[in-house]
């Protein structure tokens, strides 16, 4: 079996969230099997939200000081909160209605809204991993038209997810049960990186057959491979 990563599509995801409340220890024993990441990364914004998911119904949990730094005042932060209120997904989006077709219309989407301060942010573009033997697969992906259609090499490789074909992560939102945990922990906890990803195409593939076996009943289940285009800091631009 020859193997391809192909390119469906970006996404901006966001970075200002605190951990600590977003995945406590509670959230961390169901859903991951590695608990000691700084930050889960997945194509699944319920696992890593986009900039676009971000309820900010509740700034006092979410936003007024929790994630909050001294290197920007208030007035700063009060412009942050009130952009991001206008940040609306206007429809026009590819893969499975989750992630963007063109990176320029993405950049463009966003800083409509957040004209003079960008929140922190991750920039990634995501690819599927297709068996080249598969002709109908291979098809389906040939004139899947996103821009630009190749990555870059400047692009970082965060880590492989596992997920549905709607995108739905099954390595860290597909809760573990308790007569499992401790199976799966002796097996893959030490191929996880700090994202809780695999570096490994190869194991992410293996684990595709893990996610299989837990769900049959789910699925199609695939690797995708999720790459760092630009990390932003508070108030910094894109340069794409």
């Amino acid at each position: 079996m020859e193997l391809k990563e192909v390119l469906i599509g970006y996404d901006i995801r966001e970075m200002w969230l605190d951990i600590t409340s977003l995945w406590n220890m509670e959230r961390r024993k169901t859903f991951l099997l590695r608990r000691d990441v700084p930050k889960p990364a997945s194509v699944d914004p319920a696992v890593w939200p986009s900039v676009f998911d971000v309820d900010i119904a509740e700034p006092a949990e979410h936003m007024m000081g929790i994630g909050r730094q001294d290197t920007y005042n208030t007035s700063q932060w009060d412009e942050v909160v009130e952009n991001h209120t206008s940040l609306t997904l206007p429809g026009k989006t590819g893969y499975r209605q989750s992630l963007w077709n063109d990176l320029s219309e993405l950049k463009q989407a966003v800083s409509i809204a957040w004209s003079t301060i960008w929140k922190p942010v991750c920039v990634i573009a995501v690819t599927k991993v297709v068996n080249t033997s598969d002709d109908e697969q291979t098809e389906a992906y040939s004139n899947y038209f996103v821009h630009p259609n190749r990555l870059h090499p400047s692009w970082q490789l965060l880590g492989y997810d596992v997920a549905d074909d709607v995108l739905t992560g099954f390595i860290s939102n597909a809760g573990y049960r308790e007569d499992e945990i401790e199976i799966l922990q002796t097996q893959w906890v030490r191929h996880f990186n700090q994202w809780h990803l695999f570096d490994s195409r190869d194991l992410a593939m293996k684990y595709v057959d893990v996610a299989r076996e837990r769900d049959p009943m789910h699925g199609p289940f695939a690797a995708y491979g999720i790459y760092g285009i630009q990390r932003l800091e508070l108030g910094e631009q894109p340069d794409f």
